[in-house]
């Protein structure tokens, strides 16, 4: 059953703390409460990027949809100290992140990281880019918590975080691509 918010604010925090459940009260600058709040950020990133897309799009709307609920997921099993019990679950969602770069792969007919390019592109192209970035600093976060303290099951953290920025980079390649939008190549000898 889900829980009921009566209010918006809770006081809990006034005085720069909050509440892990394995830990007890903790600074809010805590490892775990920015690994948190990065992914947080990374979530609302991924409802902007819907909100660009065209109301005809509702296939890709579907998967950022899912993509953002695997995201609070994994969010919540970090925050209750849960990874243990959802390590199955999250095994499927890598597998159906692998899925989808490779199909997007196949339609586009080339490799996704064939060449280096400048992010850019239509609205949502360009906001999935911010997107993988922000993943990749979950990613730096979540291997700062892990050097700190014990969290379980950090592989499977780890595998679905760099596959969900592969499959935000590719996806975003996938959007320009059947936007028609030509994406700009770089090269070190742009340099």
């Amino acid at each position: 059953m889900d829980k009921k918010i009566t209010h918006p604010y809770t006081k809990a925090g006034d005085q720069g703390e909050t509440f892990l459940p394995s830990i007890g009260k903790v600074d809010k600058h805590h490892h775990i409460i920015e690994f948190i709040g990065t992914m947080d950020e990374l979530t609302s990133i991924l409802g902007a990027c819907i909100s660009f897309l065209p109301d005809s799009a509702t296939e890709l709307k579907e998967e950022l949809l899912r993509v953002q609920k695997d995201v609070l997921s994994t969010t919540a099993a970090v925050y209750s100290d849960k990874i243990k019990l959802e390590k199955e679950a999250f095994k499927n969602i890598v597998r159906a992140l692998e899925s989808s770069i490779e199909n997007w792969q196949k339609e586009m007919g080339v490799s996704a990281f064939s060449s280096f390019i400048l992010p850019g592109g239509v609205h949502a192209a360009s906001l999935l880019h911010v997107a993988r970035t922000v993943c990749r600093r979950a990613e730096r976060r979540l291997s700062y918590s892990c050097k700190i303290s014990e969290l379980q099951e950090r592989e499977v953290l780890f595998a679905f975080i760099n596959r969900l920025s592969d499959y935000l980079f590719v996806m975003a390649r996938y959007i320009n691509y059947v936007n028609n939008v030509k994406e700009e190549n770089w090269a070190l000898t742009d340099c």
